[in-house]
């Protein structure tokens, strides 16, 4: 059983950090549809009715959701692990983009349409790899990715 649990254990560390790279992507296609979100809902918003609101304020709320999944793989911190501890779980981060990825796909628009569907692609493969490895905390196993660019050019 030992030796079961140590080949996982090896062979995890680069699958977390292609699941970091593709997560910094994820935030990256969010991020977008959430400026494109808020652009159009700015073509149709209107004082009354509040319902024409929609885009316009989900596309603000899809941006920094967009930047929170960017920003707990890129820079870490104590934040994310504070404040989004199911973050910190491919559980949670599954269900999450699943989330993100559902929210984006309705806004109208091709590349959203293209967008929510990787994202929720994502998700549900996070979700996988959470009953496949069993990794307790994201951030344990590996360092943010830009922490590692820093590293690499003061050497």
């Amino acid at each position: 059983m030992d030796q079961i649990n140590d080949a996982k254990a090896a062979s995890r560390g680069p699958l977390i950090k292609i699941f970091d790279v593709l997560t910094c992507v994820a935030g990256v296609l969010v991020c977008i549809a959430g400026v494109m979100a808020f652009y159009w809902g700015l073509g149709v918003i209107h004082a009354w009715p509040p319902l024409t609101w929609n885009n316009c304020i989900g596309g603000i709320f899809i941006f920094f959701f967009g930047l929170i999944a960017f920003w707990m793989v890129a820079v870490g911190g104590d934040f994310i692990s504070t404040w989004f501890k199911f973050l910190d779980v491919y559980l949670g981060r599954g269900c999450f983009f699943v989330y993100l990825g559902l929210r984006i796909i309705p806004m109208g628009q091709g590349f959203c349409l293209t967008a929510g569907g990787l994202v929720t692609m994502f998700g549900v493969a996070n979700i996988i790899v959470h009953f496949v490895y069993e990794v307790e905390s994201i951030a344990g196993e590996t360092t943010p990715l830009l922490n590692n660019v820093r590293g690499a050019n003061e050497a």
